[in-house]
Order: C-alpha cells, then structure tokens, then sequence
C-alpha cells in the first residue's frame, strides 16, 4: 500500500513520521499549499494520504480524477472545509479525521480567550506596556462565576468547554445538531441560545451550512456586553456584522483565531478594537495535541488496512 505524508513543516510530524515508517513503507512530501494540478505531479501513486490544510490548497475532484489510487485521506486535525467530502463519499475514498486530538487543546484556548476579555487583561497589558496605562478605572471587567454560557457545538471541544463552565457554577445552554443529550447542557435552539447567554463559544467546524451562522440578525438578539469567542473557524462570524456590532459598543469583548496558516496584515480592522482577542489559529497547538492526533491517525490508518475504518467523515 502506497502511503504519503505530506505537511508543511517536518518538526511538527517528526514523531508521526517515526510511528508510520515503523509500520509501513512511506513517501514523505514537505509541501505548502499545493494547488489540485501540483498533487498529481508531487504524489501520482498515492493510496493513502496523511495531510493536513498547510500543505494543500484544496482537495476536490481534480484531486480524485488524477489520483487513481487514493483510497484513504487521514487527516491531522478535524477541520475538513478544504476536502470536497461528498465527492469523496461518491468515489468510496474514505476521509478519516483526528477527531478528539486537538479537543482539550481548544477547549483550554477558549476558555483563556473567555477570562482574558472578560478581566481585559491583554487590553490593560497592553496599554501599560505601551502607553505605561494604570488607572484601573478605565479596565472594569465582569465576572464569570454563576453567569449563563452558550455553547453553539456540542461535540468534542464543545463538552469540554461545558465541562470546564462546571467549575464557574454557569447554567450551560447549548445547541447540537444531532440532538443528542450531553451531561450537564440544556439544549436549547439557537435563538434562544443567542437572546439568554452571557457568553457564547463556537466549537463547530466550518461547512456550507455553518458559514456566517453568525450574522448581523443573530448579533441583534445577543445580550448587551456579551462575550463571543470563535476558537473554531473565522468565517463562521460573518466580520463586517461583527466589527459593526462591536463599534456599536454593544459586545463586550470578541475572541477569535484567524485562517489557518494565513497571515494577518497589521492593518487588519480587527486591530482597531481594544476588545478583540486575536490568534493567528493557533488553538490547537499544544505538545499534546501533536501526540494525540499522531496516535489517533495511526489508529486511523490500522484501522482502515484493516477493512474496519474509524473517524470517518461522511457528507
């Protein structure tokens, strides 16, 4: 079987590298941002493929007509927007996910974007180093013991984040597509979500459906000094209704991580607002989030060349 890991930066799959080469014969492809026409050139025999968004612009049906051989994309994260699934699931190639790798990674990242705003504690940081800022009477924060979260997600990351609201005694609110019932969350729908949270966490990846799930209709039925993090993909808020809303003076503080591996430009609108937390989508990057998603895609492919494929991604 013809397996290929291909990633942009090698530090970060050495130990990948080391667990599949034990098992397997591999290709290894240090790429960036391949278009559809470079994969065919870069890896024409592939059967496996074991990826990530850094190294590929987008896999859809060129990919699938060139690659004749592809029979399983792993990939290294859960983030699936750059794979055309439903044409995979069309051609019985089958596209596994490090589902549960990155979960307490980004459940961890929302709630320190989530403290941070409400104490304003990077704001004031910032104003002291720069401006030697020490009146305090400009950095009122709120408190988040007993208030009401809203969790627009229920699955991996989402039950930790609830999880970790347990501790702060919140009432826990949330949505989830599947309907099923989560320990410790009430499902609610996603008006009444958005009219009754204090705060409001993302923790649903980015599909058709999800783009600009939050717009400038569900901003208005937020509460006055809300706290809305998106720890999960930017182009879930839609960001002119958001840098509206928040020069409106109406949200509290807005925590979001940027594209994958996009830089930002540092006249970017966001940085005008003193209330934006802003992380170049580095949520997911912890020294144990690399081990999990290494074990879990090495569980992935066993499972697979076993007839049996697990985390799969179906349209």
């Amino acid at each position: 079987m013809k397996i290929s890991i291909a990633f942009n930066d090698f530090d970060l799959t050495e130990s990948l590298v080391k667990k599949v080469e034990a098992l397997w014969e591999v290709d290894i492809f240090n790429v960036k941002k391949l278009t559809e026409e470079e994969v065919v050139k870069t890896m024409p025999e592939t059967e496996i493929l074991i990826c990530g968004t850094a190294g590929f612009s987008y896999i859809g049906k060129k990919t699938f007509d060139w690659l004749k051989n592809l029979k399983l994309i792993s990939i290294f994260g859960v983030g699936y927007d750059w794979i055309d699934i439903e044409e995979a699931n069309k051609r019985g190639i089958i596209v596994s996910a490090a589902i549960g790798g990155n979960s307490e990674a980004v459940a961890e990242h929302t709630w320190g974007m989530i403290l941070n705003l409400w104490k304003r504690i990077s704001e004031f940081e910032r104003d002291a180093r720069k401006n030697g800022e020490n009146n305090v009477n400009n950095y009122q924060g709120l408190e988040v013991f007993g208030k009401t979260i809203g969790i627009i997600g229920l699955w991996e990351i989402g039950k930790r984040v609830a999880r970790i609201a347990k501790a702060f005694n919140m009432r826990i609110i949330g949505t989830n597509k599947s309907g099923k019932l989560v320990d410790d969350v009430e499902l609610v729908d996603l008006k009444y979500l958005l009219e009754n949270s204090d705060v409001i966490t993302l923790c649903l990846p980015l599909s058709l459906d999800t783009e600009n799930l939050i717009g400038e209709e569900e901003l208005k039925l937020m509460k006055n000094d809300v706290i809305l993090v998106n720890s999960s993909r930017e182009k879930l808020v839609d960001k002119k209704a958001i840098l509206k809303t928040i020069s409106e003076g109406k949200i509290f503080g807005y925590g979001i991580e940027t594209e994958i591996f996009e830089p930002i430009s540092i006249d970017d609108e966001y940085f005008d607002y003193p209330n934006i937390l802003l992380t170049p989508h580095n949520a997911w990057n912890t020294k144990e989030m690399n081990e999990n998603n290494i074990s879990i895609i090495v569980k992935n492919v066993k499972a697979f060349l076993d007839n049996n494929p697990i985390n799969v991604i179906k349209k």
